[in-house]
């Protein structure tokens, strides 16, 4: 079977690649090579083991908090720019969706949330007495 390093440059810029993540730390290349015909039908099969090069491409954990926070950060400071009409047209459209989203569920998840919201409203409630004792 040949190898990717074998290839020829013009060879590899002819064919499509399909690269399959597998379980398992694996890395499966599906190439149509015009010049191999093997047992699939022109397709070879290239398990690379290149796990050191896709750790080096992910994303860290902490690369990925400052993305989200920068993203958050970036949302808040428009939505507290925003004039009056925007912020009114913004918080509309969140009640329609929510009232389309109501509407959509079932009898079941509706019966599921009132009474979710229900136990949440005692206990905050609950929580407020207590702090009014205090």
């Amino acid at each position: 079977m040949p190898t990717p390093e074998g290839e020829s440059k013009k060879d590899t810029q002819r064919s499509l690649t399909l690269r399959l993540r597998v379980p398992g730390r694996t890395l499966i290349v599906l190439k149509p090579l015009s010049l191999y015909n093997g047992p699939l039908g022109g397709w070879t099969v290239f398990v690379l083991y290149s796990w050191e090069q896709h750790e080096q491409e992910k994303e860290t954990i902490t690369q990925r908090k400052r993305r989200l926070e920068k993203a958050k950060l970036k949302r808040q400071e428009k939505i507290a720019n925003e004039s009056d009409v925007h912020k009114r047209q913004r918080l509309e459209k969140i009640r329609l969706a929510v009232a389309k989203h109501r509407e959509n569920e079932s009898l079941e998840q509706r019966t599921n949330r009132q009474d979710t919201d229900s136990t949440y409203t005692r206990e905050k409630e609950k929580l407020e007495l207590k702090i009014l004792k205090s």
